[in-house]
């Protein structure tokens, strides 16, 4: 005898599948659409429901259904399926349960406790006095949020359109929207090296100015002023990291930002060694804060080649 041939398995579309019965198709047109037999369909229902895209009342109902009017297997042994379905990710986790409301403390724009309503796939927001109220889709939630965190000061949502405002968030809010907006994004990250660069091609400019050589005036006992490469450096490399955040965004800036606030650091310190007033301590500490700001906020945007711009993953599920 032969060996026996195993047909290779086929690979259906979750969302295409939870269309069509959405759609209202029976189990005995999706069987025959999708060459499954009655088995595999219930194992398809189970796998979708356990990855939160079909309800527990659908599953009961199309279960019964199932039950009542078996679907005739195809004349044919249908080969292995797997259902490719996107993982749901964490912030998807909260549309499995019912919507959670709360208030939020708007610290500026319009001042008050506003009423949120936090599902998986919305935020609905009413201003105090009702008179602004906005939803905002997960999928645009980068256009119009963004979540602000700080080492010396409380986190904050901030709504940033159509009216700037900012919410204080306490750590279990904080950690709700974190798991609501999931993995880093690319345009996460542009909205970080936005406001830590928008000024930094004057500041460069500046830097390369008092860097140039002045003569002096010996008649009135100033000491001419030799180069500063220091200062040229400096100043150089800012406008190119400034550069490169407008038109080659990228996490590996932040890493660049941090190492050249501690070298403005390090330069600080040798100024105050040579006579300098040690008030530039303060400047100093300063300047240290934001290089230590940066690198977490290298750490926290790691971006993951495998997540999508709204962090779901494909994951095949075999019907048993």
């Amino acid at each position: 005898m032969g060996e026996p041939v195993t047909e290779p398995k086929r690979k259906l579309s979750a969302k295409q599948l939870v269309a069509d019965i959405s759609a209202g198709m029976t189990d005995r047109e999706l069987a025959r659409k999708y060459e499954l037999t009655s088995h595999q369909l219930e194992s398809v229902f189970q796998k979708l429901a356990k990855a939160g895209l079909l309800d527990g009342t659908r599953l009961d109902d199309r279960s019964a259904s199932a039950k009542s009017r078996p679907v005739p297997a195809p004349s044919t042994l249908p080969p292995q399926t797997d259902v490719v379905q996107p993982k749901a990710p964490a912030h998807l986790a909260i549309s499995s349960a019912a919507a959670e409301s709360f208030l939020l403390n708007a610290a500026s724009g319009i001042k008050g406790e506003w009423r949120a309503c936090l599902s998986g796939d919305s935020l609905k927001l009413e201003s105090p006095d009702g008179s602004h109220s906005v939803e905002i889709q997960a999928a645009e939630a980068d256009e119009k949020l963004q979540l602000w965190e700080s080492s010396l000061f409380p986190p904050f949502l901030v709504l940033l359109k159509p009216k700037r405002t900012a919410f204080k968030l306490d750590p279990d809010l904080l950690s709700r929207f974190k798991e609501w907006f999931g993995p880093p994004t690319a345009a996460r990250l542009r909205q970080v090296l936005k406001p830590r660069f928008s000024f930094c091609i004057a500041i460069g400019i500046l830097y390369l100015v008092t860097s140039m050589p002045l003569p002096g005036d010996s008649q009135v006992g100033i000491d001419p002023l030799p180069f500063d490469p220091v200062s040229a450096f400096l100043g150089v490399s800012l406008l190119v990291l400034a550069l490169l955040a407008k038109f080659r965004p990228s996490r590996t800036l932040l890493l660049l930002d941090a190492v050249w606030f501690l070298l403005l650091t390090v330069n600080l310190g040798i100024g105050i060694y040579q006579g300098n007033s040690p008030w530039w301590l303060i400047l100093g500490a300063v300047l240290l804060w934001t290089a230590y700001e940066a690198l977490r906020d290298y750490q926290r945007l790691k971006l993951d080649d495998s997540v999508s711009a709204r962090g779901k993953v494909a994951k095949p599920i075999a019907p048993q």
